[in-house]
Protein backbone atom coordinates (compact mmCIF):
# COMPACT_ATOMS: atom_id res chain seq x y z
CA UNK A 1 0.00 0.00 0.00
CA UNK A 2 1.76 3.63 -0.65
CA UNK A 3 2.10 5.56 1.70
CA UNK A 4 -0.32 8.74 2.14
CA UNK A 5 -0.68 11.40 -0.58
CA UNK A 6 -0.41 14.10 2.12
CA UNK A 7 3.57 12.46 2.70
CA UNK A 8 4.45 12.59 -0.84
CA UNK A 9 3.43 16.08 -0.84
CA UNK A 10 5.36 17.53 1.87
CA UNK A 11 8.63 15.87 0.89
CA UNK A 12 7.81 18.03 -2.02
CA UNK A 13 6.77 20.66 -0.37
CA UNK A 14 10.16 20.63 2.01
CA UNK A 15 12.39 20.39 -1.21
CA UNK A 16 11.07 23.35 -2.76
CA UNK A 17 10.96 25.71 0.51
CA UNK A 18 15.02 24.21 0.85
CA UNK A 19 15.90 25.03 -2.94
CA UNK A 20 14.00 28.99 -1.55
CA UNK A 21 15.85 29.10 1.57
CA UNK A 22 19.04 28.11 -0.31
CA UNK A 23 18.23 30.81 -3.04
CA UNK A 24 17.35 33.78 -0.61
CA UNK A 25 20.59 33.05 1.23
CA UNK A 26 22.99 32.79 -1.93
CA UNK A 27 21.26 36.17 -2.60
CA UNK A 28 21.88 37.55 0.57
CA UNK A 29 25.82 36.33 0.46
CA UNK A 30 26.29 38.02 -3.14
CA UNK A 31 25.07 41.04 -1.89
CA UNK A 32 27.09 40.92 0.99
CA UNK A 33 30.36 40.25 -1.42
CA UNK A 34 29.37 43.20 -3.47
CA UNK A 35 29.44 45.20 0.15
CA UNK A 36 32.90 43.77 0.69
CA UNK A 37 34.20 44.42 -2.89
CA UNK A 38 33.05 48.18 -2.14
CA UNK A 39 35.20 48.60 0.92
CA UNK A 40 37.96 46.73 -0.85
CA UNK A 41 37.60 44.12 1.98
CA UNK A 42 38.70 40.89 -0.90
CA UNK A 43 38.66 37.56 1.45
CA UNK A 44 35.35 38.59 3.21
CA UNK A 45 33.98 38.99 -0.54
CA UNK A 46 35.42 35.75 -1.43
CA UNK A 47 34.34 34.17 1.72
CA UNK A 48 30.80 35.63 0.58
CA UNK A 49 30.77 33.84 -3.13
CA UNK A 50 31.97 30.94 -1.68
CA UNK A 51 28.88 30.61 0.74
CA UNK A 52 26.69 31.65 -1.93
CA UNK A 53 28.12 28.83 -4.43
CA UNK A 54 27.60 26.19 -1.58
CA UNK A 55 23.39 27.50 -1.49
CA UNK A 56 23.63 27.37 -5.39
CA UNK A 57 24.74 23.47 -4.93
CA UNK A 58 22.07 22.82 -2.71
CA UNK A 59 19.53 24.23 -5.19
CA UNK A 60 21.51 22.35 -7.88
CA UNK A 61 21.14 19.07 -6.04
CA UNK A 62 17.87 19.43 -5.42
CA UNK A 63 16.76 20.38 -9.31
CA UNK A 64 19.97 18.26 -11.15
CA UNK A 65 19.93 16.44 -14.19
CA UNK A 66 16.22 15.56 -15.77
CA UNK A 67 14.41 15.12 -12.89
CA UNK A 68 15.44 16.40 -9.62
CA UNK A 69 14.62 15.23 -6.14
CA UNK A 70 11.77 17.38 -5.76
CA UNK A 71 10.32 16.22 -9.24
CA UNK A 72 10.51 12.94 -7.83
CA UNK A 73 8.12 13.54 -5.13
CA UNK A 74 5.54 15.68 -7.09
CA UNK A 75 6.08 12.33 -9.99
CA UNK A 76 4.96 9.76 -6.96
CA UNK A 77 2.61 11.94 -5.37
CA UNK A 78 0.91 12.24 -9.04
CA UNK A 79 0.98 8.33 -9.37
CA UNK A 80 -0.31 7.61 -6.00
CA UNK A 81 -3.57 9.56 -7.48
CA UNK A 82 -3.57 7.74 -10.70
CA UNK A 83 -3.10 4.45 -8.75
CA UNK A 84 -5.69 5.32 -6.45
CA UNK A 85 -8.33 7.33 -8.57
CA UNK A 86 -11.87 5.57 -8.45
CA UNK A 87 -11.95 6.01 -12.28
CA UNK A 88 -14.98 6.46 -14.69
CA UNK A 89 -17.85 5.31 -12.74
CA UNK A 90 -21.30 5.83 -13.02
CA UNK A 91 -22.50 9.16 -11.34
CA UNK A 92 -24.63 7.95 -8.23
CA UNK A 93 -28.55 9.34 -8.50
CA UNK A 94 -30.25 9.72 -5.10
CA UNK A 95 -33.79 8.95 -5.28
CA UNK A 96 -36.49 9.08 -2.86
CA UNK A 97 -36.61 5.53 -2.91
CA UNK A 98 -32.56 5.15 -2.01
CA UNK A 99 -33.59 7.92 0.70
CA UNK A 100 -36.05 5.84 1.99
CA UNK A 101 -34.11 2.15 1.70
CA UNK A 102 -31.25 4.21 3.68
CA UNK A 103 -33.25 5.02 6.53
CA UNK A 104 -34.84 1.61 7.01
CA UNK A 105 -31.70 -0.18 7.04
CA UNK A 106 -30.14 2.18 9.72
CA UNK A 107 -32.99 2.30 11.92
CA UNK A 108 -33.91 5.42 10.99
CA UNK A 109 -31.13 7.06 12.25
CA UNK A 110 -30.97 10.48 12.13
CA UNK A 111 -34.76 10.77 12.21
CA UNK A 112 -34.65 14.21 14.11
CA UNK A 113 -32.47 15.84 11.56
CA UNK A 114 -34.74 15.12 8.69
CA UNK A 115 -38.31 15.69 10.17
CA UNK A 116 -36.53 19.30 10.87
CA UNK A 117 -35.55 19.95 7.69
CA UNK A 118 -38.81 18.69 6.37
CA UNK A 119 -40.69 20.88 8.88
CA UNK A 120 -38.49 23.64 7.98
CA UNK A 121 -39.73 22.87 3.99
CA UNK A 122 -43.31 22.87 5.05
CA UNK A 123 -42.87 26.33 6.60
CA UNK A 124 -41.07 27.69 3.56
CA UNK A 125 -44.13 26.36 1.14
CA UNK A 126 -46.86 26.96 3.62
CA UNK A 127 -48.64 29.77 1.73
CA UNK A 128 -48.26 27.99 -1.53
CA UNK A 129 -50.39 26.46 -3.93
CA UNK A 130 -50.38 22.65 -2.92
CA UNK A 131 -51.87 19.65 -5.96
CA UNK A 132 -54.04 17.55 -3.54
CA UNK A 133 -54.01 14.89 -6.66
CA UNK A 134 -50.66 14.53 -6.96
CA UNK A 135 -50.04 14.40 -2.85
CA UNK A 136 -52.51 12.04 -3.01
CA UNK A 137 -50.50 9.41 -5.22
CA UNK A 138 -47.17 10.63 -5.45
CA UNK A 139 -45.61 7.61 -7.40
CA UNK A 140 -48.26 9.14 -10.26
CA UNK A 141 -46.60 11.98 -12.23
CA UNK A 142 -48.24 15.28 -12.28
CA UNK A 143 -50.00 16.11 -15.84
Amino acid sequence: MPLPLTSYIDDCLDCFIDAKVALGNAKNYIYGAGTKLKTGDLTAAGNNLQLAGDELDTVMKNMHGRRGVWQYYLIDALEWIDDNWVGDIEPYKLTWQAICEAWIKDDFAGKEWTIACIDRMRTLMWDKPFDIKWAASPTEQKE
